[in-house]
């Protein structure tokens, strides 16, 4: 914040403080109300002759304060435009916000305007968002992403970053959203008075699921003999047997040995953690003929 301990006082659309016969005018301001963020621009004017290089500053009041105002923007030019930003780190400050110029020239009081009075400033809503469960998840499988539950929220809009730009999903503006597709997500969230907070953004990874199949040279045996059932192999695929929907123990391999007549199943993971079950695959023993 600007070090000022001057007083000041007025309401008036153009308003005039002198000193040495140089005057600053601080111009109405078109923001009727501002957020935390926001851009400003300050229109000013000055009478007098203002050394070549002087600084004006466009300075911020909240609450009804006449010290310690916050910095918009600055320039050197003796007239014009101020072209600042309301600091994020500015409160929601309902009323006794005003805005006035002054100068760097080592004058106590700087010279200055009086004020411009400008409209509410309100508050940031939190917009911080989480995942509840891993962002790395598999093809088919979802990710919920939640955003705070401030009773200061009143609209959310979730977004997905798609062809280099920000989309706004459609219909996702409840205070979570299940993702099923990769990307990055990010939610804007409005507060009751109207200012918008844009949150982090979350990276979603979606991995491939592997194939999962049975085969073998025939669903048909002699009781006896033995049949080999094969799975689908891949780079880093692992492997998990059933036999009736019950988990054989140690069936870890890509080919069963099987010798009775069940419905068989296999479960192939990939290095990714992602896994498939197959179909059901029915085989069938028979008595030998008599010889």
């Amino acid at each position: 914040a600007y070090n000022s301990s001057s007083t000041f006082s007025g309401n008036s659309d153009v308003l005039l403080a002198r000193f040495n016969d140089r005057v600053i005018l601080t111009l109405p301001i078109s923001n009727t109300s501002i957020c935390p963020g926001d851009s400003v621009m300050v229109p000013f004017n000055t009478i007098g002759n203002f050394p070549l290089g002087t600084i004006f500053r466009a300075l911020l009041y909240t609450n009804f304060s006449t010290t310690n105002p916050e910095i918009l923007g600055t320039t050197t030019a003796s007239s014009g435009i101020i072209h600042g930003y309301i600091p994020l780190t500015v409160g929601a400050s309902f009323s006794g916000n005003s805005i006035r110029v002054v100068s760097n020239l080592p004058n106590n009081p700087p010279i200055s305007s009086t004020t411009q009075t400008v409209g509410a400033i309100g508050a940031l809503p939190n917009a911080h968002i989480q995942a509840l469960t891993s962002t790395n998840i598999c093809n088919g499988s979802t990710v919920v992403l939640k955003s705070p539950s401030n009773t200061n929220i009143v609209f959310r809009q979730w977004q997905q970053f798609k062809n280099s730009n920000w989309s706004s999903i459609p219909g996702a503006n409840s205070i979570s959203y299940t993702a099923d597709s990769a990307g990055s997500y990010r939610v804007i969230t409005t507060s009751v008075t109207g200012c918008d907070s844009i949150s982090n953004s979350i990276n979603v990874i979606v991995q491939p699921t592997p194939q999962a199949s049975i085969s073998a040279s025939s669903q048909l045996f002699c009781i006896g003999d033995n049949l080999v059932l094969h799975a689908n192999t891949g780079a880093g695929y692992t492997y998990q047997w059933f036999v009736n929907n019950q988990l054989i123990s140690g069936a870890h391999s890509d080919s069963l040995i099987v010798n009775a007549s069940a419905i068989y199943k296999v479960i192939v993971t990939n290095s990714a953690g992602c896994s498939t079950e197959s179909v059901g695959f029915a085989v069938t023993g028979f008595l030998k003929p008599p010889a």
